[in-house]
């Protein structure tokens, strides 16, 4: 997040005190809602507070909205209207002027974008989202290739293809599982694009489908959720609308032109029109121009009747439909709704601030989700909310469902989308599809991390050790009691079936240092693959905590093989310039890991099957073959000649400041240093202010004979999450202009951390430089950004040409 400059709309002494500059960026403003109030101009906002009637009043307002207590803050994206009512109501309103900056531009990139779109290409203006054509094409391709595992049904219509058969859309769902294994699993159905404008969560479940289905037989854990699982993917419930919000249109609803017809506020909120407590509560308008707007009866929209009849079929009816009945331990399925924005998953119920019946389960499993994607999980809504998918999922069935709102924002930009949504939120709904086969007991217990890789594969009859971490603690707590940890009580192991699968035969683990003691315990086995056949194998690890829950498995791969059999690759690691061999260069041949020996040699003796060979050596240019197909009996000889690395920049920052430009607070200190004493630091011995724009800038490089060039440092930071950043940037014309290479946010779980960055895409001059650079918000502060080890290397090939000139023509 870029600087954003302070704008209030308080009308009431607006003038006084305020800078000119302040005065002019507000005056801006004004004229802005005035003249362009018909325009598609969007901001990204943060709104202060001081007492929770404001809260409720923006509650109200808007249905979506990021709620920041430490900082007593409200962000929320707003047209030229809603900042107009903001004003109106005497809010503050500080403009995120980087991010609105950003969305408008792809707005009107969008705008102009609408008389020739190219399929393909994605939204105009947001790249990264796949258009509904798009999105149905990648499913229809997903299940060409992989027909056993994927398949794409029709299971209803949208409104205006009920309207007209010619026009609208099927809704389809994308069904993920082994179909070859016929016996019952559990499912995770997941629908995303309820609301239309939100770009983000449609995109976010194509990706996990492509993950899944991607990653089936090389991950283990993508392979046993398609094996023993379901997952249900409605990837656009309301097509129609997003076909309106393709076009840059802030569309929230279906397209019904029955209720409030012919305009751009036509049509029913699908989240309000659904068959559980629909309209009871005041969570709903009965204005049929209102984007809450809930229809005229429960479930009149083919869009959300599609829905509850998928969930009538796929679930089974756990509870009565009364609100104090419990749900049995043994209920299967989740439930996600994805929305965005407001980074935060809520759940039931949200027509009322009364505790579900399964509160304590579905609290936890949300704390659980919490933890991948930092979100703040929650009961209930941020308000009132009748007639949802969550409720009606939970209500009727006991199945704990969820609105999961990604991001900041409707129009999500691309940048903040990749960096800090998909990787994080695929994690979330892993762990989803992981848990829904007890959801209410496996988010109790512990999870199984860190699993160390097994780099070899074993022979036949031989051990091998597995090692890996049990934690009882990966929850985010977010408000109220912190979900309560437990020592971990055992840990168990299974080959080629999940433990609770007919036929599995489990096998303790112990833990590391002897005792299960902690809630956090390193856990070890010895497995003997006596009886095993050769090929791969799966193993399955879980453990328990003190409450006696199971926690969710995790899993991963190893091969047996015939010494007798089983190809054979090696080869030598040598200079490419001096032809000497390079020893202990590290090998990785797909997931095995070895070393050459000391004199540049290697042999490894693995299954038949394609692999890439990757080999990295410290001071050297990462070399690879790949592509190599070995079978049976086979020897394969793959040598390789690795480039040396020279320095062409490096500080430690022992000699002192060696030309570098300070702005703001940075210091060159020995408070804390990855080697050997002094590192650069934005604020020593404190926290950084406050609105700083600090930047410590490199000396001028001469880079122009460097095109493979390499930028590696070593650093650690803690900034506050989404508000404050640190910048890495690059000029290569003296500074006049800047290209950003990387953000950071958050922290690096106060570790030093060894980042690279290659260069050798950017044109490279005379007159490049390096900045890192600070920018923080009006409040809440931390401890900041430390830099150490700065090198620019590259690669060093002595040529030909100079070998003859040295006599050897």
């Amino acid at each position: 997040m870029k600087h954003k400059p302070q704008i209030t709309t308080m009308v009431k002494n607006m003038f006084g005190g305020i800078s000119k500059k302040f005065l002019l960026i507000f005056l801006t403003l004004l004229i802005n809602l005035s003249s362009q109030a018909g325009e598609n101009k969007r901001w990204i906002v943060f709104v202060s507070y001081s007492q929770d009637s404001q809260i409720d009043l923006i509650a109200n307002k808007f249905d979506h909205f990021r709620l920041n207590r430490e900082k007593e803050t409200i962000g929320l994206e707003v047209d030229s209207d809603e900042m107009k009512w903001l004003q109106d109501n005497y809010f503050s309103v500080e403009i995120d002027s980087a991010k609105s900056e950003r969305l408008q531009q792809s707005l009107i990139i969008n705008q102009n974008a609408q008389v020739d779109i190219h399929e393909g290409s994605g939204i105009p203006g947001f790249s990264c989202y796949r258009t509904v054509e798009e999105t149905f094409a990648t499913a229809e391709s997903l299940v060409a290739n992989y027909p056993g595992l994927a398949s794409w049904g029709d299971f209803g219509d949208s409104w205006e293809k009920t309207q007209n058969a010619q026009s609208g859309y099927n809704l389809n769902v994308l069904k993920i599982t082994n179909n070859a294994n016929t016996f019952d699993k559990p499912a995770l159905f997941v629908t995303s694009g309820i609301h239309a404008r939100e770009y983000t969560n449609s995109e976010l479940a194509t990706r996990f489908a492509e993950w899944l289905l991607s990653s089936y037989g090389e991950d283990a854990d993508a392979t046993w959720l398609v094996d023993y699982n379901e997952v249900h993917l409605m990837l656009h419930a309301n097509p129609d609308g997003r076909k309106k919000a393709e076009t840059g249109l802030s569309w929230r609803k279906n397209t019904n032109n029955n209720h409030c017809p012919n305009t751009n506020s036509r049509g029913i909120d699908l989240n309000r029109n659904f068959n559980f407590e629909w309209g009871c509560c005041g969570g709903s308008s009965t204005s049929a121009c209102e984007q809450t707007y809930r229809g005229p009866i429960a479930t009149s929209e083919p869009e959300s009747e599609a829905i509850q009849l998928y969930m009538d079929a796929l679930y089974t009816d756990y509870r009565e439909d009364d609100l104090a009945s419990v749900a049995p331990d043994t209920t299967e399925g989740i439930y996600l709704d994805i929305h965005s924005y407001g980074e935060l998953i809520l759940s039931s119920w949200g027509f009322s601030t009364a505790i579900p019946p399964n509160g304590s389960g579905i609290l936890s499993l949300a704390r659980k989700f919490a933890y991948f994607n930092n979100y703040a999980p929650q009961l209930g809504s941020t308000g009132i909310v009748d007639g949802s998918t969550k409720d009606y999922a939970y209500g009727r069935f006991g199945v704990p469902g969820y609105t999961i709102e990604l991001g900041t924002s409707f129009f999500e930009d691309c940048n903040y989308f990749e960096d800090s949504i998909v990787n994080q939120n695929i994690e979330t709904l892993v762990y989803a599809a992981k848990a829904a086969r007890r959801p209410y007991t496996i988010s109790k217990g512990p999870d199984i991390s860190e699993i160390q890789p097994i780099t070899s594969p074993a022979l036949i009859g031989q051990s091998f050790i597995i090692n890996a971490q049990a934690d009882d603690q990966r929850y985010v707590n977010g408000s109220g009691l912190a979900e309560p940890s437990q020592n971990i009580l055992q840990a168990q192991y299974s080959i080629d079936a999940p433990p609770w699968h007919s036929g599995a035969v489990t096998h303790n683990m112990s833990a590391s240092d002897s005792m299960f003691n902690s809630p956090q315990e390193q856990i070890q086995a010895s497995v003997d693959t006596t009886g095993l056949s050769t090929g791969k194998h799966s193993v399955f690890i879980r453990a328990q905590d003190a409450d006696g829950n199971w926690g969710a498995v995790s899993a991963l791969f190893f091969d047996i093989i015939d010494p007798l059999t089983a190809p054979i690759i090696h080869g030598t690691i040598t200079d490419i310039n001096s032809g000497s061999p390079v020893a202990f260069a590290d090998i990785k041949i797909n997931s095995y890991q070895l070393q050459a020996d000391a004199n540049g040699e290697y042999l490894f003796q693995i299954p038949a099957g394609t692999y890439d060979i990757v080999v990295s050596k410290e001071g050297y240019l990462v070399a690879e073959e790949l592509n190599i197909n070995l079978v049976d009996s086979q020897s394969y000889q793959s040598d390789f000649s690795l480039t040396p690395l020279v320095e062409v920049y490096s500080d430690d920052g022992e000699n002192g400041n060696a030309g570098w430009t300070v702005q703001g607070g940075w210091i060159l200190s020995d408070e804390l240093a990855s080697s050997p004493t002094h590192a650069w630091n934005d604020s020593v011995s404190a926290n950084y202010p406050n609105s700083a724009d600090y930047s410590l800038t490199s000396p001028v490089i001469d880079l122009s004979q460097a095109s493979d060039a390499t930028l590696i440092f070593n650093h650690r930071y803690d900034f506050e999450s989404s508000y404050d950043y640190g910048y890495l940037e690059i000029s290569t014309d003296n500074g006049m202009s800047w290209t950003e290479l990387d953000s950071f946010n958050g922290n690096a779980n106060n570790q030093w951390t060894t980042v690279e960055y290659s260069l050798e895409n950017i044109m490279l001059s005379t007159q490049t430089q390096i900045r890192f650079r600070i920018d923080t918000d009006t409040s809440v502060t931390r401890d900041g950004w430390y830099i150490d080890d700065i090198i620019i290397q590259k690669s060093y090939l002595i040529s030909e040409d100079l070998i003859f000139d040295n006599g050897f023509e």
